[in-house]
């Protein structure tokens, strides 16, 4: 391929790649994956590997108790008593909070079984949209505190200063929260406050029964909108590696309950489960099968025999069937001349078939040999000549003669087929 054509082609291909990705891009209405939006937690995910953290999302797997050190929910529902219905309005849709429905029952269920972190939503739908953050696209105090009325630690509503707020999350850690998001100073009973910053708390831990349940008011701090600001990205690995105990981390954006209380031991199986069906009394099963199969085989080759041989493909097994269409042929002709020299001129038409396509004319052997001599005069002069002497034979010709005659035609008609 020349340089040139090369430079076109690639060319067409970059011209195709931006437009295909471009109408990917408006048949998605510009949505971006929640996971990799500005209220994602992909980048935590990537900031704790690269800190040697162990920590992955959940897929549909069990997990046992005990496997995991803390399970993080990130709660995008406002309602979690009913599914989500999107509003006919774009405006009010892009004003939601809910991006994946999340059942009260499910949410606690999951923190009584394993050691959970619930992160309270704060944006609505249209900061995943846009990739901006702004005061005016924060969700109602109401709604964003729906996940914490679900574990009863809400007696206040949650405090929202405005502004920026810095706070120290110990360790030498200090992070920073655009339009803060807090609970507030009085808790509810059975929980404590974990991480305090300016007037209310971040970070809570309430005792339910089931076991421990924290809460963060504020989903910036381990957002990936959030996660670049100050040093939240070091406060929220050193934050969620205490709380983890150093235990592995799993990412719950499911509304499904995985988690088995007393998780099944799984068996592995060997070859001692395929043995037992050749154990007794299954041995009896195998026996008779196999007496049947012999019984069968001997039954059709007494009745039948053996395998009969439909086509001879033995060597020069096609030689012998051109001597014995030869004698046939003989036979039928007899004394008849005109019987023979109708087989040579049927011969010629299927000669003249396979050179034109069609056969159809008068004189087919003066057609074949005029083709012929426009590329072997000498083989043209050949085929006329056998073809003339097979087609008229004379009456009373002994039959070697006309085997003779017959041979010599067939091999100029081969020759004339295969070109030599």
């Amino acid at each position: 391929m020349s340089a040139g054509r090369g430079a076109e082609l690639a060319a067409i291909v970059a011209v195709a790649v931006v437009a295909l990705s471009v109408g990917w891009m408006v048949a998605r209405g510009g949505q971006v994956p929640v996971e990799r939006s500005a209220v994602g937690l992909r980048g935590l995910v990537s900031w704790m590997r690269g800190q040697d953290a162990e920590i992955r999302y959940a897929s549909f797997g069990t997990v046992a108790p005990g496997s995991v050190g803390l399970r993080v929910i990130p709660v995008l529902d406002t309602d979690l008593d009913a599914e989500f219905s999107r509003p006919e309005a774009r405006r009010d849709w892009l004003m939601t909070g809910t991006e994946r429905d999340l059942s009260r029952g499910v949410l606690i269920r999951k923190a009584a079984l394993l050691p959970s972190l619930v992160v309270l939503p704060k944006w609505t739908r249209a900061v995943r949209h846009t990739g901006y953050a702004h005061e005016s696209l924060l969700l109602p105090g109401a709604d964003a505190a729906a996940a914490a009325r679900a574990f009863d630690a809400l007696p206040a509503p949650l405090l929202r200063p405005g502004g920026v707020l810095r706070f120290d999350a110990g360790g030498g850690y200090g992070g920073l929260l655009y339009e803060p998001q807090l609970f507030a100073p009085r808790l509810a009973a059975g929980c404590a406050p974990e991480l305090s910053a300016g007037p209310g708390h971040l970070l809570i831990r309430c005792d339910r029964g089931g076991g421990p349940v924290w809460l963060l008011s504020d989903p910036d701090l381990i957002n990936n909108h959030g996660l670049r600001l100050a040093g939240n990205a070091d406060a929220a690995a050193q934050l969620l590696t205490r709380i983890a105990g150093g235990g592995p981390i799993l990412i719950d954006t499911t509304n499904h309950i995985f988690t088995l209380a007393d998780a099944p031991a799984v068996r592995r199986r060997g070859w001692a489960d395929l043995a037992r069906f050749f154990a007794w009394p299954h041995v009896l099963a195998w026996f008779g099968l196999g007496a049947l199969t012999a019984l069968l085989l001997w039954r059709s080759w007494v009745r039948f025999g053996p395998a009969q041989v439909l086509y001879d493909d033995r060597p020069g097994a096609a030689r012998s069937v051109s001597i014995a269409a030869k004698a046939r042929i003989l036979r039928m002709a007899g004394n008849d001349p005109r019987l023979f020299a109708a087989h040579v001129e049927n011969r010629l038409r299927r000669v003249e078939r396979r050179l034109f396509g069609q056969a159809g004319s008068a004189e087919p052997a003066a057609r074949i040999a005029e083709f012929v001599a426009r590329t072997d005069p000498e083989l043209a002069k050949g085929f006329k000549h056998a073809a003339a002497a097979a087609m008229t034979p004379g009456t009373g010709t002994p039959p070697a003669q006309l085997l003779t005659l017959l041979d010599g035609f067939e091999q100029q008609a081969e020759r004339v087929l295969n070109g030599s």
